[in-house]
């Protein structure tokens, strides 16, 4: 009489509570033997943890080698948990445009700070701008019209970020069109 050896069986989710957990028990110890096989033939650093199917009590299995904590901690460093409201790689675009913005608008303020500085300074001096040569002159408008656009670049990225402009203005000259 020829035994059949090992039938194949089909991979569905058992119903029977019962069944679940020998079959649970029988396939868990199976595989930490497996681990504990493939941590010694590698001498690889590994863990493994199984969460108990009962429904009564929940009970967590883990093995490891060298130790499960270390392997989890090693996992933590590589791994390190993100903020659940950052999983949206759309809201850490946004948050880093954000931030790139106002960074780029306190310098413009910095930058402003020093040139009313420095009008103050000339004004101080008594001369006029009337008495610029053309070089001179020419200069002088291609710096207005640089900070000019450089600061309407910025509104229009506030405008885009939903955040209010931080100037008051009268009319729309430096507001975003």
């Amino acid at each position: 009489m020829a035994r059949s050896g090992r039938k194949k069986i089909r991979i569905e989710k058992i119903q029977n509570k019962k069944k679940k957990s020998v079959t649970f028990s029988k396939r868990r110890t199976g595989l930490f033997k497996k681990e504990t096989e493939l941590s010694a033939l590698c001498d690889s650093p590994s863990a493994m943890v199984i969460f108990s199917p009962n429904d009564n009590k929940s009970t967590v299995y883990s093995i490891g080698y060298p130790c499960v904590n270390s392997i989890m901690d090693k996992f933590m460093e590589v791994n390190p948990p993100t903020n659940i409201d950052d999983t949206n790689s759309l809201t850490v675009h946004h948050k880093n445009a954000i931030r790139k913005v106002g960074l780029e608008l306190i310098e413009i303020n910095r930058k402003l700070e020093e040139e009313e500085k420095r009008k103050k300074r000339l004004d101080a001096t008594g001369h006029s701008y009337e008495n610029l040569n053309s070089m001179q002159y020419q200069q002088l408008i291609e710096t207005i019209e640089i900070k000019f656009l450089e600061t309407e670049c910025i509104a229009i990225q506030l405008k885009e970020c939903n955040m209010p402009f931080p100037y008051s203005t009268f009319g729309d000259a430096l507001a975003p069109k």
